[in-house]
């Protein structure tokens, strides 16, 4: 009997290991961690997955783009942690001006991911919840574009026109009836 629990523990420890390891294998990028803090008002990361990091991350395996973890206390307040985790490629888009019109929903889509995980990493009672989050965001995406340097009027209308269409394909639980989205015109 001994001998078996000291089996489970030491696979539980190599199994905790294991976790402990693959979660510290993540790119970093200062830009979008300066924005991402800018947005939550205090200092946080993105963790930038690539391929073989996602395939192993069991929220992103299970179809997630990107998550925050946190806990809701008692009386209803959020305690995200100091990260966000976003799947591969979005990182990348974010890290430079790319004006090919054929990437620019890809773009505007990550900065929609990275603008909405920041409003969860915020940590105010409201940003425990989809809805609120995703509505904060809508109103926020073009001051984000615009400090990734998509200054252009035109091609700034045309990320939050691409915005607006990923914004209307989320699920109902992400859609706040008094959310007023930004001017396309």
């Amino acid at each position: 009997m001994k001998l078996f629990f000291l089996a489970v523990v030491a696979v539980a420890a190599l199994f905790i290991a294991q976790v402990a390891l693959a979660a510290q294998l993540f790119a970093t990028y200062p830009q979008v961690d300066q924005i991402a803090s800018w947005l939550a008002m205090r200092k946080v990361e993105i963790h930038c997955l690539d391929k073989a990091e996602a395939y192993e991350d069991p929220v992103i395996a299970s179809g997630a783009e990107a998550y925050v973890v946190g806990w809701v206390d008692e009386r209803g307040n959020w305690h995200p942690y100091n990260y966000a985790v976003l799947n591969e490629g979005y990182c990348e888009l974010l890290l430079e001006v790319n004006y090919d019109p054929m990437l620019r929903g890809k773009i505007a889509l990550a900065i929609l991911i990275l603008t909405h995980e920041s409003g969860h990493l915020r940590g105010h009672k409201w940003s425990a919840f989809e809805d609120k989050t995703q509505c904060w965001t809508m109103r926020h995406f073009g001051y984000v574009a615009q400090k990734l340097g998509y200054t252009d009027p035109e091609i700034l209308l045309s990320l939050k026109q691409y915005a607006i269409y990923w914004h209307l394909r989320l699920p109902s639980n992400y859609h706040l009836e008094s959310c007023v989205l930004p001017l396309t015109s």
